[in-house]
């Protein structure tokens, strides 16, 4: 290529030879190859620095995604020990309870029937005692007495005493044994109604069939705890099916407890027994029996209102009621309500046999005393002063003896 330059002076125009225009062209290749180089490493450098700002920002964000991220799991990680301790605590509080509530009834049951004993024992002393004064008493003014009407008032004295003695005797029976013999329906819903006053105690509705007895369990507000159905059987044989149709009214009427009174015990069953849901027990042993279910019926209400929703946790008392520990429990405590009311029959006949040896001793002092007057009415004849309690009676108006 024939390139042509101008003098800028003369404007004379001439040819520039081909290695001078190689020469220039290299050198301006040159210059413009390093300025798009540096142009190319500014350009690389800015990338990298954007592309490193970039890289750096989604970092930091990352990072804090992962920061809050770490610190929500960990905020719930917390929240989730402290609902599990609290949980923990709630059931080792609900244990505690129910150890507490055992511990109480076993202690309140000693201490009441100590104190039914002492009290038996001191009623016992105090009659014996005031017997006892009366009795000296009546000795004295009969053999001070010297009329007829005397000597009868003396007998009424005694049949009285002897009469209020057997009073004193049948109501200590009765304080000692509730329930003897043959007990019929009314008699059970007469002796609930004394025993539990502040207990609603009625007849099962009428169409109801198999129950004879709803015992509304109240507490000391006047709220109800529970509900305890009763059914009586007095005959002489046992029946099985008695359980479940039982059960079955227990269902119907919503019942906690239900209890079976029966005459005939089944065989092999001494005092009661906890069978297929039902307490199977004998006249004798039903008040001693609901006593302690009522308590539990009374505590099992109260954790009831402190454990409302707490569907678990009821479920928990009632395989506790319903467990053999309960059974035995119950069981053990009535034992022991027996073995203290075999001490109180042991303890009356003893009294009785003391108030026939002191009869007898009263009827060998009247004896001997008349014995005594015989003789000497012998030795004296008529010199004695006649004692009229101790002659025989006669007809006052014709002198005759009768």
């Amino acid at each position: 290529m024939n390139l042509q330059a101008k003098c800028p002076q003369c404007n004379h125009e001439f040819s520039l030879s081909e290695e001078f225009q190689k020469g220039v062209e290299e050198k301006h290749k040159k210059k413009y190859e390093d300025i798009l180089r540096a142009e190319k490493i500014n350009l690389w450098k800015i990338a990298q620095e954007k592309a490193n700002e970039k890289i750096k920002s989604e970092y930091d964000t990352q990072l804090k995604n992962l920061e809050a991220q770490n610190k929500e799991n960990k905020r719930k990680l917390e929240t989730s020990q402290q609902k599990e301790l609290i949980f923990l605590k709630k059931e080792r509080d609900l244990e505690e309870k129910s150890k507490n509530i055992e511990l109480e009834l076993e202690q309140k049951l000693q201490t009441q029937l100590k104190k039914e004993r002492e009290i038996q024992a001191e009623k016992m002393e105090k009659l014996i005692f005031d017997e006892k004064i009366r009795i000296e008493e009546n000795i004295r003014n009969e053999v001070a007495s010297r009329h007829k009407l005397k000597l009868a008032e003396k007998d009424k004295q005694m049949e009285q005493m002897k009469k209020s003695l057997e009073d004193a005797q049948r109501r200590a029976e009765q304080g000692s044994m509730q329930i003897q013999g043959d007990v019929q329906e009314n008699d059970l819903r007469d002796m609930l109604k004394t025993e539990f006053l502040a207990d609603l105690i009625e007849d099962v509705p009428t169409g109801v069939r198999g129950a004879d007895i709803i015992q509304t369990v109240k507490n000391n507000f006047g709220q109800k705890s529970g509900v305890i159905i009763w059914e009586a059987k007095n005959t002489k044989s046992w029946k099985e099916d008695w359980i479940q149709k039982l059960k079955d009214d227990q269902a119907n009427l919503g019942a906690d407890i239900a209890i079976l009174v029966t005459k005939t015990l089944p065989e092999g069953v001494e005092q009661q027994e906890f069978r297929n849901g039902v307490w199977i027990v004998g006249y004798q042993f039903a008040l001693s029996l609901v006593k302690l279910l009522r308590f539990h019926v009374l505590e099992i209400g109260q954790v009831k209102t402190s454990l409302q929703g707490k569907d678990e946790k009821m479920n928990m008392l009632y395989e506790y009621l319903s467990s053999p520990q309960f059974k035995n429990k119950i069981e053990n405590i009535v034992s022991a309500f027996e073995a203290m009311k075999s001490d109180l029959e042991k303890e009356k006949r003893a009294m009785q046999n003391i108030w026939n040896r002191r009869e007898k001793e009263l009827d060998r002092v009247v004896m001997n005393t008349a014995g005594f007057y015989g003789d000497l009415q012998g030795i004296s004849g008529n010199a004695l002063q006649t004692v009229s309690a101790l002659e025989l009676p006669t007809d006052t108006e014709n002198g005759e003896l009768f």
